[in-house]
């Protein structure tokens, strides 16, 4: 984490869900562009996780935060599936249907990499 200046990188544990955590830092803390980083046992980035409001952090489809449902449909090409809300894992998506963003996740082993709020 070098090309970050010092406070700008800090160490985090990162909130999986039914109580649960794993390690974890965090990129920009407590700030719009704040980036979660989940890592694995070797200390390889797992995932990332973007929840701030106002960031302007965006996918090359110019997806966000506060993108609206419509628009993350248009870019997948197709409709999806997700989770119901009000949970942990409330809004996560299951299924992109074979559309254009299903290509982003093939790489991951989690099947998403949204979830909706």
């Amino acid at each position: 984490m070098e090309m970050f200046d010092k406070g700008q990188v800090a160490e985090r544990p990162f909130y999986v869900g039914e109580g649960y955590s794993a390690p974890g830092l965090v990129v920009y803390p407590d700030s719009p562009e704040e980036v979660e980083i989940l890592l694995d046992e070797e200390g390889g980035v797992m995932l990332y996780r973007l929840m701030q409001e106002g960031s302007q952090w965006a996918t090359a489809e110019g997806l966000k935060i506060g993108s609206t449902l419509k628009a993350l449909e248009e870019a997948n090409g197709r409709p999806f599936t997700f989770l119901g809300f009000d949970w942990d894992y409330g809004g996560t998506v299951t299924d992109w249907k074979g559309g254009k963003l299903a290509e982003k996740t093939s790489w991951s082993p989690w099947p998403t990499i949204l979830r909706l709020h």
